[in-house]
């Protein structure tokens, strides 16, 4: 057919592009792995298996016993999917620390420790983590990953281990100024491991202690769905003087509730107001209300925030990927947005979200096919857990006709949780009229 020798033929440009950035005379890591990885998204792994070595030397070099690069190989070899190639490295991981002895740094066995947790490997895990509180037992670091595996040698309750550690740092005459940073990173420490309490109360410690960092209390109070105290602590902030931090945490939290009160959401958006006010062209505030008012549907006001942004940072992915996506929801502009995601595109390779934007871009003009071909690629990606995604490949494949690959699509999307993400408008459109399509009553 036509479509598919046009196909064909754009993948085999692709790969020529990629091929000769990958192969230069000093082939750089993260060019190696793009076109291992845009093997991989045309279902080619064995091609890209073929390319592994080229991806090692290009990370390890001939360097074979240094734990910290061998472990950013073996993590890249995790991230592509190549897990059983991962978990070998690891062993060659362990060997070299065995071989090392004393002579270790501690960041080997910190990295060593990331990897093997990454893959539930807890042999590894244990012994690393003991030598390393060996080494050096009073470093955040070391309290982070302790924390991380469940690896307690006093005590398994994260909150008092915090709590000893923090008095041990405190207690040091050196660190009587850093305040600051012991609690925040308590406060981080405890967000990531979806401790929200424990990290609500080192925020708050924080905060106390430095009024102007309330950004991780706010974090921590939108985790348990305590909207009300966070947008105080924003009103809070700004009761002393306009802060455009304030603004984007009100205009954040917004964006990740869906369960804000009337007066909640007015509450917000005054803050933004005096904002804007004091500071119209600030990058970060524009990328924020411009997110929040197009999750409010509010999609000419959030291209106007996006373009703005645009002019302030004309090579920014986040705005020229949101743009486009805003544009292809009208249909005289579609041209516009596959100009700005193309842009994207050539600043920053291919990815997942970026393939995704361009295929709805073009399932909004029409062309099916070609978005397919993007499409397919972004849900091969062995990581990828975005239900729109394969939504948008089940609208393109009900365009071109082949609806029983179209219902296999949207029932994975649906079974992903795709209605809990933030649809457009012509999302929406698409997602009620392949549910009547398919004959699809729920």
């Amino acid at each position: 057919d036509a479509e598919d020798a046009m196909r064909l033929d754009l993948l085999k440009a692709a790969e020529v592009q990629f091929r000769e950035v990958a192969h230069g005379p000093k082939p750089i890591v993260r060019h190696v792995f793009r076109y291992l990885r845009f093997l991989i998204l045309q279902g080619r792994s064995d091609d890209a298996r073929k390319r592994l070595p080229q991806l090692r030397m290009a990370m390890v070099g001939n360097q074979t016993s240094v734990p910290l690069k061998l472990a950013r190989y073996g993590d890249a070899l995790w991230e592509l999917g190549f897990k059983q190639e991962s978990i070998l490295v690891s062993k060659q991981i362990d060997d070299a620390l065995i071989q090392l002895g004393n002579v270790a740094f501690p960041h080997d066995y910190e990295a060593a420790i990331r990897l093997a947790i990454k893959q539930k490997r807890p042999e590894s895990v244990s012994r690393w983590m003991a030598l390393l509180k060996q080494r050096q037992p009073e470093q955040l670091s070391t309290l982070k990953l302790e924390i991380k595996t469940g690896i307690v040698s006093d005590s398994p309750d994260a909150s008092s281990l915090m709590d000893k550690f923090a008095a041990r740092f405190l207690a040091k005459p050196e660190n009587v100024n850093r305040k600051d940073a012991l609690f925040l990173a308590m406060a981080q420490l405890a967000e990531e491991d979806e401790r929200h309490d424990i990290s609500e109360h080192w925020a708050r410690r924080l905060w106390k202690e430095n009024p102007a960092a309330f950004g991780a209390l706010v974090v921590s109070l939108v985790s348990q769905e305590k909207y009300n105290d966070a947008i105080g602590v924003c009103e809070s902030v700004m009761a002393s003087r306009p802060s455009i931090p304030a603004a984007i945490s009100a205009a954040t939290l917004a964006v990740e509730s869906d369960s804000l009160e009337p007066s909640e959401i007015n509450r917000v958006d005054q803050i933004i107001r005096e904002s804007m006010q004091e500071s119209p062209d600030d990058l970060r505030l524009l990328i924020a209300i411009g997110t929040l008012r197009a999750k409010q549907k509010q999609v000419n006001e959030a291209i106007v925030m996006f373009q703005r942004a645009l002019e302030l940072s004309p090579n920014s992915v986040l705005v020229l990927n949101n743009l486009a996506t805003l544009l292809a929801e009208i249909p005289e502009k579609t041209d516009e947005a596959l100009r700005h995601i193309d842009h994207a595109l050539m600043h920053d390779g291919i990815s997942c979200p970026l393939l995704d934007t361009k295929g709805t871009v073009l399932i909004r003009a029409g062309r099916f096919s070609e978005a397919i071909l993007l499409l397919e690629m972004a849900c091969r990606e062995p990581h990828n857990q975005d239900p729109r995604h394969f939504f948008h490949l089940a609208v393109a494949l009900n365009g071109v006709g082949n609806h029983k690959r179209a219902q296999e699509y949207l029932d994975r999307a649906l079974a992903d949780g795709l209605e809990n993400e933030i649809l457009t408008p012509s999302d929406q459109e698409d997602l009620a009229s392949l549910r009547m399509n398919l004959n699809r009553g729920n």
